[in-house]
């Protein structure tokens, strides 16, 4: 065994005792049957195939004892791999993706079974059921792990499915805006019903919505994104106590910052809540009146207006909690205010915009670097507040290409060159955010990490090493896109050569 170990490990000690670990019940009422040692001898062969197809076997087989180390009862494990092999698959593909996702089912084991369910049964992941779950967690004695615990099990069903194979780039960021959602309606209910207790009830007809902006607004989420918010409300009159309703609001955001603050893994809390982009910005009230942010972005009446990149901005605005009524009268009606804009004034602020990102961003950033996702991202907003009537309007990046190209404002070639670039820069995102939850992309310097990176993507070393074709010269994976992506990898591409 152990020179079957030296032929696949660089550390084959080190390989042994992970699998002895393996091997091992962590209760010491279940390990006299040695069940678990003897289910896990007849996978082994199984096992070590599977994580030899991933680049660094060692840390694969390391991440995949660190997850595997506080569950309960390991034979039963071992025996669902027996019978169902995808199970065995996904787990290794989970070791193989993500070093945070590995950690985050250590410590909560006791989501493992109900993740499992939901993959073999591809549960879809809905705003409304991670909404129940949540509102369950905060009447529950310990609403912080609780919440945690929820948010640890949505993580790791989108994670590994993605991993694993079984979601595409849309369908991830998709389920992670679902997750985020529910967790933001949750927590505004919350508030909401804990500042009308304090205040005997809530302002007279008061609507409060919650829009989301940047990546949540567009469906098209990341692992570890931050989440940009615009609240709104509407009242016809004071709380009960005299209470005003913008301050009243404010209390009610104020309780929902902290909810979100209290829910904490790590160093930081799963879900960073972002108002900055709030008309007025960090010195303006959190919660603002419909009318008032209307009047900021028309550039009606006294006090600050509006700057084009902050329409920018609102490009992306959905309704994502509270009133969703008021929450799309309000996108409906700032969708208007953000249009008419001089075209050449507006590619003018994109390029500004762009050139002080691109300063402050090192050359291999893939967010913001030079011919990055946000060089596409802009640009979209851009052409989307010039050609698209604000009803027409949408706030993923990809259909809003794609309604751009139908209204004949893209030709053909322009399109398939962002659309396919940016489809494939955003899985290279993916990849790179879900090993660590970075909230910057830096594509790797390093030979074996640009290697491991090439392999997640479905590259292979064949005529050509893998990196080398994940770097644009050998052209994309099958199913990955046309010829968009050398182009759109061209920047990237030349300054890692040049480093290497």
């Amino acid at each position: 065994m152990r020179q079957r170990l030296a032929e696949r490990f660089a550390d084959p000690e080190a390989a042994w005792s992970a699998l002895r670990d393996l091997s091992r019940e962590r209760s010491s009422l279940l390990a006299p049957s040695g069940r678990a040692r003897v289910v896990l001898a007849g996978l082994l062969p199984t096992l070590l195939e599977a994580i030899g197809r991933h680049t660094d076997p060692d840390r694969v087989l390391s991440n995949l004892r660190a997850a595997l180390e506080h569950l309960g009862a390991k034979a039963t494990v071992y025996e669902l791999w027996s019978e169902q092999p995808d199970a065995l698959e996904l787990l290794v593909a989970l070791a193989a993706g993500s070093d945070v996702l590995s950690t985050l089912l250590a410590r909560h084991p006791g989501v493992f079974d109900e993740v499992i369910d939901r993959l073999l049964t591809r549960a879809p992941v809905h705003a409304q059921d991670v909404l129940s779950e949540v509102r369950f967690a905060l009447t529950s004695a310990a609403p912080g792990p609780g919440q945690l615990e929820v948010w640890a099990l949505y993580q790791l069903q989108i994670g590994i499915s993605d991993l694993g194979g079984r979601s595409n780039l849309q369908n991830t960021a998709r389920q992670l805006a679902e997750v985020s959602s529910g967790f933001l309606e949750a927590w505004l209910q919350y508030a909401l019903a804990d500042t009308a207790g304090a205040h005997g009830g809530t302002p007279a007809g008061l609507q409060l919505a919650l829009l989301s902006l940047g990546k949540l607004g567009g469906r098209e989420l990341c692992y570890g994104s931050d989440v940009d918010l615009l609240a709104v409300y509407e009242a016809e009159g004071p709380a009960p106590d005299g209470t005003a309703p913008q301050v009243f609001c404010e209390a009610v955001l104020r309780k929902l910052l902290a909810r979100a603050q209290a829910v904490a893994w790590g160093d930081a809390p799963p879900l960073e809540l972002d108002f900055r982009l709030r008309p007025g910005g960090k010195s303006s009230p959190l919660a603002q009146s419909l009318e008032a942010v209307e009047g900021y972005y028309l550039a009606r009446g006294a006090g600050p207006h509006a700057h084009d990149f902050e329409r920018l901005a609102l490009q992306k605005a959905r309704a994502v909690a509270g009133s969703l009524e008021l929450g799309q009268r309000a996108v409906d009606r700032v969708r208007r205010a953000i249009r008419g804009r001089d075209a050449a004034a507006l590619g003018a602020e994109v390029e500004r915009m762009r050139e002080l990102q691109r300063r402050a961003a090192a050359e291999h950033d893939l967010k913001r670097g030079r011919g990055s996702l946000s060089d596409v991202e802009l640009s979209t907003s851009a052409l989307a507040l010039l050609h698209l009537d604000p009803a027409r309007d949408e706030p993923n990046t990809l259909r809003a290409l794609h309604a751009l190209q139908a209204a004949g404002a893209l030709e053909a070639g322009a399109y398939l060159a962002l659309s396919t670039g940016y489809a494939f820069l955003r899985r290279v995102e993916l990849r790179l955010r879900v090993q660590r939850f970075d909230a910057r992309p830096l594509l790797p310097l390093g030979h074996a990490k640009r290697r491991q990176l090439a392999h997640s993507l479905g590259y292979q070393d064949a005529a050509v090493p893998a990196e080398e074709a994940f770097l644009g010269r050998a052209g994309p994976p099958p199913g990955a896109g046309g010829p968009a992506l050398r182009g759109d990898l061209a920047p990237h591409a030349a300054w890692l050569e040049s480093e290497a």
